[in-house]
């Protein structure tokens, strides 16, 4: 079966900065940059080698994370809604409207490309969309103001859906190991009953493992515990590790702002933060933590993100955006920049790069044209800039190694044609 069918400016100083991260052994050395274009992204997967992205324009598309090549996989009428993958097949969902119903649609295609399949359809809204070995999982979330929440399956090969675990109140979020589905609420209004819960795949008895407060996202399911975000405060996360047959719950970080995504791999965890705030405008950022220290990815607001051992792909904004960036999670070795001798600059004019682990021989380059290294430590690096029309202007640090980090300065054609002073603008 075959279908045819940018973040907020806070002032002209504003600075981006994003650290890059720890390249695989086995792979050449992550490079910090701008990765892909799209239309409006609407969710995203990724294996050993592709990105896969969901677009509001109804499109699957898998980009080579090595190149940035694009493939279409698919093209539909409507938004794609929903996206997994395993290692042969990409799982999407789309809406199916008659005169008095909306259906949602599973379908499944070939990574490597061809017809669609159909694999199923429910009345119920699919989220939260997840795949094992022989099975898709997802969430009905709650209708308004009723605990009438469930977790449902389908086979892959098709065949009928299977609702494992009714009266879920307000479910957020899904993870399993290889017997059970976990499952946590937020509640109604953020209040009781809510937590994270555990039933088996085949459906069953649903058993509330944790029940102390609102339960929102699942980072991992991973060493026989289970890694959770719940409300500490009205606007805060705190991450805890459970085991997965309950007990107590130990919180395992500093507190968290409201993640919008949170993800955990061995001993890392990732977090996202993207929303609109109407007193601060856009907030938010792309941060890692990993043994007892925390590192800024990105330094403003990203609303989802995907990651592997090498990189993290982020997608930017507060909503749906089709802008991807990667950022490279070798943190430990690669450059850093912490701030610079001037929020703006002007061709020609001289500016110090603040930072550490800058190597001699390190380039700095203004969107794709080379500034004029005039020293470097490994603490500073100084440049003359480059002629650029005014605005907001990236740059990148690259060291011979070929790692690099990245930050942005505003070109402001007014300022007189001199070194800058020096104005620290530290994350």
């Amino acid at each position: 079966m075959t279908h045819r069918f940018a973040p907020s400016l806070f002032s002209l100083f504003y600075l981006t900065l994003a650290v890059a991260f720890t390249p695989s052994i086995s792979r050449a050395v992550c490079m910090d940059a701008p990765f892909f274009n799209t239309s409006t992204v609407r969710s995203m997967a990724i294996d050993e080698t592709w990105l896969f992205l969901a677009t509001n324009s109804g499109k699957v598309q898998r980009v080579r994370k090595d190149d940035a090549s694009a493939t279409e996989l698919v093209s539909a009428t409507q938004a794609i809604e929903q996206l997994t993958v395993d290692a042969n097949a990409v799982y999407y969902v789309l809406s199916r409207f008659t005169t008095d119903q909306e259906f949602h649609q599973i379908f499944a295609v070939p990574k490597i490309g061809g017809a669609s399949t159909l694999i199923g359809e429910t009345t119920g809204t699919i989220a939260a969309l997840r795949n094992d070995d022989t099975h898709l999982y997802w969430m009905v979330p709650s209708s308004a103001g009723q605990p009438d929440g469930q977790i449902q399956r389908i086979p892959k090969s098709g065949g009928s859906v299977q609702t494992i675990a009714s009266n879920l109140s307000s479910p957020r979020d899904l993870g399993f190991d290889t017997s059970f589905v976990y499952v946590t609420e937020s509640g109604i209004d953020d209040a009781p009953p809510y937590g994270l819960s555990r039933v088996p795949k085949i459906g069953g008895t649903l058993t509330k493992l944790f029940d102390g407060r609102a339960a929102r996202l699942i980072a991992a399911v991973d060493g026989g515990s289970v890694y959770f975000s719940a409300r500490q405060t009205a606007t805060e996360d705190l991450l805890f590790r459970i085991a997965t047959t309950g007990g107590a719950a130990t919180a395992v970080s500093d507190a968290l702002f409201d993640p919008s995504q949170l993800k955990r791999d061995g001993g890392r965890l990732l977090y996202s933060v993207g929303r609109f705030d109407w007193t601060h405008g856009s907030i938010g950022y792309l941060k890692a933590v990993e043994s007892g220290s925390e590192f800024v990815l990105y330094g403003q607001p990203v609303r989802t993100f995907v990651a592997d051992s090498t990189a993290a792909y982020a997608m930017l904004g507060t909503s749906l955006s089709g802008r991807i960036e990667r950022l490279c999670l070798n943190y430990a070795t690669a450059p850093r920049v912490t701030s610079l001798s001037g929020g703006s600059a002007t061709g020609g004019s001289v500016i110090t790069i603040f930072g550490e682990r800058f190597q001699n021989g390190a380039r700095a380059v203004f969107e794709g044209v080379q500034g004029e290294v005039l020293a470097v430590t490994p603490t500073e690096i100084q440049v003359k800039t480059p002629r650029h029309a005014a605005g907001i202007v990236t740059f990148y640090v690259i060291n011979p190694d070929g790692q690099s980090t990245r930050g942005s300065i505003y070109y402001d054609p007014s300022i007189p044609n001199e070194t800058s002073r020096r104005r620290s603008i530290r994350r």
